[in-house]
C-alpha cells in the first residue's frame, strides 16, 4: 500500500521500501533509527499525527497537530566537548531552508540524557556566546549553541544504553560532568520546560 502526503506544492512518498538495505545496516543509521522512534513515540504522546518515510530521506518526520504542519528532522548526536553547542551538516541546513514547511531540529543526546531542539528559523538568528557568534560553520558543518535550544524530553536509562550501544564516539565525555558543564546547563533549561507545541 502506497500512502503520499501533499504539503503545499510538494508530494511526500511514505511508501514502504524493502526492510534491509546495505545503508540500514551502517551503525550510524541504526542509532538514527532509534532516535527517530523515541521522538515519534514522544510527539504521538503529545497529541501529534506522526508520518515518516522509509528508505534513506531528507527529513525524518512529518508531524501534524491542530492543522498545524512542521517537518522535524532528529539528529542522534551528543553535545560538543569544549563548546557549549552542538550542531549538524550544513548542507543539511541548506536542504532544509527549501521545504515548504517550518522545520524543527531534535537533537537525542545520550551524553547529557535529554533530547533537546528548536526551530531552524530560531536556531539561524544571529547571537554571540562565550566570543563565539553563531551559527559558527566550521568546514561543513554548521553549530548552534545549547542555550538555543528548548529542552524537550528526558531519555530514559533503557533508552540511553540502547543509543550508547550505537555509538562510535572517539571523544571522552567525563570533562563535561567533572566539571559540572552538562548538569548545570540542565538544571536551567529543566526550570525553563517547554513542550514542541507550545
Amino acid at each position: 500500500m502506497c500512502a503520499i502526503l501533499v504539503v503545499g506544492r510538494s508530494v511526500v512518498n511514505m511508501e514502504p521500501t524493502k526492510k534491509h538495505t546495505k545503508w540500514e545496516a551502517f551503525t550510524t543509521v541504526q542509532k538514527g533509527t532509534i532516535a527517530e522512534e523515541f521522538v515519534q513515540e514522544k510527539l504521538e504522546a503529545d497529541g501529534w499525527v506522526v508520518y515518516r518515510p522509509n528508505g534513506r530521506h531528507k527529513i525524518d518526520i512529518i508531524c501534524e497537530k491542530n492543522g498545524k504542519f512542521w517537518a522535524v528532522d532528529v539528529k542522534a548526536k551528543a553535545r560538543r566537548i569544549y563548546y557549549p553547542d552542538t550542531g549538524m551538516d550544513a548542507n543539511d541546513m541548506e536542504i532544509y531552508k527549501q521545504l515548504p514547511l517550518p522545520v524543527y531540529i531534535i537533537f537525542v543526546d545520550d551524553v547529557m540524557g535529554m533530547a533537546y531542539g528548536a526551530s531552524l528559523e530560531h536556531l539561524c538568528i544571529e547571537r554571540e556566546e562565550n566570543g563565539k557568534k553563531y551559527p559558527w560553520i566550521v568546514k561543513n558543518y554548521v553549530y548552534f549553541p545549547l542555550s538555543a535550544m528548548t529542552m524537550l524530553w528526558e531519555i530514559t536509562p533503557e533508552k540511553i544504553q540502547e543509543l550508547a550501544e550505537k555509538t562510535e564516539r572517539k571523544q571522552c565525555y567525563s570533562r563535561i560532568y567533572e566539571k559540572g558543564v552538562g548538569y548545570n546547563w540542565l538544571e536551567k533549561r529543566k526550570l525553563a520546560k517547554k513542550k514542541l507545541n507550545k
